[in-house]
């Protein structure tokens, strides 16, 4: 047991298990029957996600402390998936995960994430929000 444990760890880390995920939370994508899946893939610092269409956008991020609204791009996507207060709560003032990824398309995509509340200091990438450059507010998921 201790040993399968051990590969999907290994597995998590090294960004093989694709069922990390960009739910449609707003925007376009939401709307669509079934709602698509957008799989992230993760190989630390780097981030990558496809589109049901193909496309894949691609971008390395950093880490940064969110001392102000002003310096966070998706303050209020966080609110929009965590409800009301959420960021000034719960992101203002801690790192977080930064990524900018860019598309072979066109488009771009804006990540947040971090290890923000008790439950999900547990996960790989602990929660998150998207927003691309076509107007759709994703919440990460696994």
């Amino acid at each position: 047991m201790k040993l399968a444990s051990a590969w999907i760890l290994a597995a998590l880390l090294a960004g093989c298990v694709n069922d990390i995920r960009l739910d449609p939370v707003t925007g376009p994508l939401s709307h669509q029957v079934p709602t698509p899946t957008v799989i992230v893939v993760y190989s630390a610092p780097a981030f990558s996600v496809r589109f049901a269409n193909g496309e894949v956008c691609r971008g390395d991020g950093s880490d940064f402390l969110v001392g102000t609204v002003s310096e966070s791009p998706l303050a209020q996507e966080w609110d929009t998936v965590y409800g009301a207060g959420f960021f000034r709560a719960h992101v203002l003032g801690i790192s977080i995960h930064r990524t900018v990824m860019a598309g072979d398309r066109g488009t771009t995509v804006v990540l947040e994430n971090g290890q923000i509340t008790p439950e999900s200091k547990g996960t790989l990438l602990g929660i998150g929000v998207a927003k691309d450059s076509r107007g759709n507010v994703y919440k990460l998921s696994y």
